[in-house]
């Protein structure tokens, strides 16, 4: 009976997590980093994309396995929402990531979790990148893109 109800619950949780489609960044070496698969929550809409409101807490999941090892991690989180492919809008400013994933970094798979909002600014369909990278070497990065569409 416990499994049933252990069961009953993973579907629960589940349910208002996705998986979204993922592509890595273009100007970073993607032999640094495997990106196993990204979940936004909510996103009963996924995976094509995610229907986001503004002002509204979202928690993004980023499963990965780096290739590279790190003492000094740095993770921020921006969005394209001028579609200019310079990924100028701040969602999460340049952080600490070893607040939120195991430090020293080493070549092992990992689960970043981190919450975020969408200003009222951000309007339509646009790309969300996700950066993280050794501070004391910015070639070693994994970084990642989605796209996501606001509600009015």
């Amino acid at each position: 009976m416990d499994a049933r109800i252990y069961l009953l619950l993973s579907c629960v949780v589940f349910t208002q997590a996705e998986l979204v489609r993922k592509k890595l960044c273009k100007d970073v070496d993607s032999s640094q980093c495997l990106v196993h698969n990204v979940d936004l929550e909510p996103c009963p809409d996924g995976p094509a994309f995610c229907l986001l409101r503004r002002n509204k807490p979202y928690q993004i999941k980023v499963d990965f396995t780096p290739k590279f090892t790190a003492e000094k991690l740095q993770m921020s989180v921006s969005s394209d929402s001028k579609k200019d492919g310079a990924f100028n809008t701040t969602v999460i400013p340049a952080t600490n990531a070893c607040d939120i994933v195991k430090c020293p970094l080493q070549d092992e798979r990992q689960t970043l979790a981190t919450a975020f909002t969408i200003s009222k600014r951000s309007r339509g369909k646009f790309p969300i990148q996700l950066m993280l990278w050794n501070e004391e070497n910015k070639n070693q990065t994994c970084c990642l893109t989605f796209n996501v569409r606001t509600l009015k």
